[in-house]
């Protein structure tokens, strides 16, 4: 085993009772575990019990924005309860990419074209367009 795999299996004696038996029994998933474990004693068990009451699961996406509320002692009962019923989606957190067809592509720039030469003419165009709207 590696050093980060025995860190994580020590990291998950820190979960309470409740989540410590569902990772044993494949409930909650040995990653996600890892980042619960991170969460205050009174936040593992809001977790633990808005689990229960409501049927709900907890993946590394949810367990990763759990932690993340914790961090800024943002995480209670209410919280919780969107975060693991899919209310509460974490942002993207990156710019999303534009595709050009190619065909449109070729026709607007040639093939010597450097990206940065292309870059900066749609750059430019773009600026012309929203200057006039």
């Amino acid at each position: 085993m590696s050093k980060d795999t025995v860190a994580r299996y020590l990291r998950v004696h820190q979960l309470n009772i409740r989540l410590k038996s569902w990772l044993d029994n494949g409930s909650v998933a040995f990653i996600a575990a890892v980042t619960l474990s991170f969460l205050k004693e009174d936040e593992q068990a809001l977790v633990a019990d808005c689990i229960e009451r409501n049927s709900l699961t907890a993946d590394i996406k949810k367990a990763d924005l759990l932690r993340q509320y914790s961090d800024r002692g943002k995480l209670d009962g209410e919280s919780v309860y969107k975060i693991l019923s899919g209310e509460t989606a974490p942002k993207p957190n990156r710019t999303p990419t534009v595709k050009v067809d190619k065909a449109e592509y070729a026709r607007c720039f040639k093939p010597s074209q450097s990206a940065k030469e292309v870059q900066s003419i749609v750059e430019k165009a773009l600026e012309l367009y929203f200057d006039n709207q």
